[in-house]
């Protein structure tokens, strides 16, 4: 019988759906899904979601962890994590996309969410948007996890610095206010 604790621990887990729903941490295979569901794939890798989140959650429940504070960034690291974002604002109309809006549009917020697991406490975490600083927080030993305002056009960058190590995410897609294809996907970015 698990307690509170492990039933916690593995959350994450059960949260995960499929490719057409944007929520896959796998493999999409295009064969599963259909053509007209890839180009709202193609481009959204989400396997840090597993490499960098679910892995020290999995460790973390085999060494009987029951604190969030007991998990433990992945492959030793001073820091693991993520950032996800959607790559247009909620504001966009896409006006070319013949599918439109998805359901439930309304519904979504211009954020930067940051999930990230750190092996001390102090590490000073800054989530910047469109080139400017939207936030600034200090984070402690084992999960961290924000949902921070302020999604803008540009470059989405997070920054943890501890003790002199300084580790960022790179790579991810701009942030535009329009698009032909009004995708809602997340763009999913490891910490470096």
């Amino acid at each position: 019988m698990m307690d509170q604790g492990q039933r916690q621990l593995l959350t994450p887990l059960l949260q995960w759906n499929d490719g057409g729903e944007s929520t896959y941490i796998g493999n999409v295979w295009a064969s599963a899904i259909g053509q007209e569901v890839k180009r709202y794939t193609d481009g959204f890798d989400h396997k840090a979601w597993g490499t960098e989140l679910i892995a020290p959650f999995i460790k973390a429940y085999h060494t009987g962890a029951t604190q969030v504070s007991e998990i433990m960034p992945a492959n030793d690291k001073k820091a693991s994590g993520v950032v996800w974002y959607r790559s247009i604002l909620t504001s966009a109309t896409c006006a070319s996309d013949p599918l439109g809006k998805p359901d439930g549009w309304s519904n979504a917020e211009d954020v930067v969410n940051v999930a990230l697991i750190l092996a001390d406490d102090g590490a000073k975490v800054n989530v910047y948007s469109g080139d400017s600083l939207i936030s600034s927080k200090t984070g402690v030993k084992g999960l961290n996890s924000w949902s921070v305002p302020g999604l803008k056009t540009g470059t989405v960058k997070v920054e943890v610095v501890s003790n002199g190590v300084s580790l960022s995410t790179s790579g991810g897609q701009k942030v535009t206010a329009d698009a032909a294809v009004c995708n809602y996907n997340y763009q999913v970015v490891a910490l470096k």
